[in-house]
């Protein structure tokens, strides 16, 4: 049965994006950038994105980024106007209310999210992860539509700023990953799951119990 991950889905009334940007302190007409690779952070994500914003950003780009707890006093120097630098996102929400793209590690919990908010994803899974899972998460997601795999051998930021350039570059192929991203989302998965199971319990003759 094929239900999806239980992540907490978006609120069904989505959150004004503008408003959303405002309470990071970006500008209506920004294009915000999310850069996060989970509670402990990505370190080859975070060098690539320093060694990134040191050459310069684009015109425009804005960019929050969740270094992890046991990575922000490395890049804390980063934050400033156009760059917010953050050791978590709590709530996350937030963070995917303001954004446009996602630039983030392949776990499935996060890409789940992501997909049920209609984020495009640039991928660059952990390569030592088990079973190499993570890269067989990012290559059904590009296949899907949903994202860019960026295998992290090809991490760098010069890749960092040609990929990005030439997303935020070509809105037709940002609202086309935005739809892949949805096509793949199950917002609802907990809620099936739940109810399943509930099914599951119910036995021919025998009164429910608490």
């Amino acid at each position: 049965r094929v239900t999806g991950n239980p992540i907490e889905p978006p609120p069904d009334i989505r959150p004004d994006r503008v408003s959303a940007k405002a309470r990071w302190g970006f500008p209506a007409s920004s294009h915000v950038l999310l850069v996060f690779g989970g509670s402990q952070g990505a370190r080859a994500i975070n060098q690539a994105v320093a060694g990134w914003i040191d050459r310069g950003l684009p015109r425009d780009l804005w960019v929050l980024w969740g270094t992890g707890h046991g990575q922000y006093d490395a890049f804390k120097q980063y934050d400033r106007a156009d760059v917010r630098v953050v050791p978590y996102l709590s709530p996350i929400s937030d963070a995917y209310a303001a954004s446009d793209v996602a630039f983030v590690r392949g776990g499935m919990m996060g890409t789940s999210e992501l997909c049920a908010w209609g984020l495009p994803m640039v991928i660059c899974p952990l390569p030592t992860a088990p079973n190499d899972h993570q890269t067989s998460n990012a290559v059904a997601l590009e296949a899907g539509g949903a994202a860019i795999h960026l295998p992290q051998r090809e991490l760098s930021p010069e890749t960092v700023d040609s990929l990005m350039r030439g997303l935020f570059g070509d809105p037709a192929r940002l609202a086309a990953l935005t739809a892949g991203a949805l096509t793949r989302a199950r917002p609802h998965a907990a809620d099936e799951i739940a109810s399943h199971i509930l099914r599951l319990l119910e036995v021919p003759g025998r009164s429910p119990t608490r």
